[in-house]
């Protein structure tokens, strides 16, 4: 069994000389926890001199001088060896803590600029187009976090709306659901963040299950579909090499009827002949027509890299100029021994 010494020293946050707001936060907690706070931010109580110490005084004296060792020794343990000799001559814990406090924490003049920059960076927050849900708010909160600890009082209704308005074009289905039926100022983050994650987790559920579903239709195609064949009554009856249904009218498995479909009533792609978009939208699609506008328009481009040579008598000079981007060319076609005239190209 562990000892209390050990369960402190790997719970102790060590503080190596960066992020001393960080760790500012995580030690008042943990000197909160042990009733230690107090005694750090005050300091002990000193018996006056001159003055005739009551037994309740000399009681609370002593108490304060084992809690400030037990806060001082907290303190030293909570830091690198690379940071404690900058306290190692304290004699109490509230001198420790103000010798870290006056070399490490920020001044308002800095304080403020990182703020602002914070700001910035939050209001210029954007889901980037491959990016999955969780990285993203991630960003979001990391980014929340650090402005909460330079302290900006940032609400969740803030965060909610600001998520909302910068998810990608695959989120707009579950973006207007949220809106039309949540009270956006009473929304957690939390809350949101939850919804967000289900949907994406069933949208490549179900992006998957249409991927596969258009396969194994393409499959039956080329297989032939169903097989025949003759039972030992000599009649010939439907069967199927897997599951105990025709295939689904919808997506082509055999594994349920079609009345119990997942793909009904959702939309299907006339392009890519996936479900959950329609022809416009799709990517498959996009991306097809760019390639079909890249090509076409080095097809049409092809014809201005030629350059023609003045007109001369001698047959050596008829060659056109080759700019290095098309073919070669020569007005002289007895030059030639076999020449396809069937090709006719403008210049």
């Amino acid at each position: 069994m562990a000892s209390a010494s050990n369960t402190l020293s790997c719970t102790l946050p060590i503080f190596g000389g960066e992020n001393y707001d960080y760790w500012c936060i995580k030690m008042k907690a943990l000197l909160k926890s042990n009733a230690l706070w107090e005694i750090v931010e005050n300091g002990p109580e000193k018996q006056q001199e001159g003055v005739q110490p009551t037994e309740a005084s000399l009681k609370k004296i002593n108490e304060d001088e084992i809690k400030d060792a037990k806060a001082l020794s907290f303190i030293f343990n909570a830091v690198s060896e690379t940071i404690f000799p900058k306290i190692m001559r304290a004699s109490t814990a509230k001198e420790a803590w103000d010798s870290l406090q006056k070399e490490f924490h920020v001044d308002e003049r800095i304080r403020t600029i990182r703020l602002n920059t914070l700001r910035k960076d939050f209001e210029n927050l954007k889901m980037r187009e491959n990016e999955d849900i969780q990285t993203y708010t991630s960003r979001v909160t990391e980014i929340v976090n650090q402005m909460k600890i330079y302290g900006e009082d940032i609400t969740d209704t803030r965060i909610v709306q600001k998520i909302l308005a910068t998810l990608t074009k695959k989120f707009d289905m579950i973006v207007t659901v949220i809106e039309e039926s949540r009270d956006l100022s009473k929304l957690k983050v939390t809350e949101l963040l939850g919804s967000l994650l289900a949907y994406d987790q069933k949208f490549k559920t179900e992006e998957s299950s249409s991927e596969d579903a258009f396969k194994s239709s393409q499959k039956e195609k080329r297989s032939g579909g169903w097989k025949k064949k003759s039972d030992d009554g000599g009649n010939k009856q439907m069967s199927q090499s897997k599951g105990k249904f025709p295939p689904c009218g919808i997506c082509g498995k055999n594994n349920h009827a079609e009345k119990n479909c997942y793909f009904k009533g959702k939309p299907q792609c006339h392009h890519c002949k996936k479900y959950g978009h329609i022809k416009k939208d799709c990517i498959q699609k996009q991306i097809e027509s760019k390639d079909q506008a890249h090509y076409s328009s080095s097809v049409n481009n092809e014809h201005l890299f030629y350059a023609g040579q003045a007109k001369s008598s001698s047959k050596e000079s008829r060659w056109l100029i080759d700019s290095g981007c098309t073919s070669h060319m020569t007005n002289d076609s007895s030059i030639f021994s076999e020449l396809d005239t069937s090709v006719q190209t403008p210049v």
